[in-house]
């Protein structure tokens, strides 16, 4: 997704896991691609990210979550 957001000439930056809570003071916005969206709102997301939006609502960092039509899901989760 970086490499496809640098090519549209925005500005990005691929931060390691172990760095994220170190840089996320200097970071705007955090945008994170899901792997599914359910019902209730909730996030189906690869490993990681937790963490990456924990460390960015310590720092009242705005997470953009994105994702295609076709992973919406109309099933709540541990039905």
């Amino acid at each position: 997704m970086a490499k496809q957001l640098s090519q549209k000439g925005i500005s990005t930056t691929l931060i390691p896991d172990a760095c994220v809570y170190t840089i996320m003071s200097r970071v705007n916005k955090v945008i994170i691609a899901t792997h599914g969206l359910m019902a209730n709102g909730g996030l189906i997301t690869a490993s990681g990210v937790l963490g990456v939006c924990e460390a960015a609502s310590a720092h009242k960092v705005p997470v953009i979550a994105i994702c295609g039509l076709y992973k919406l899901s109309p099933l709540f989760p541990f039905d």
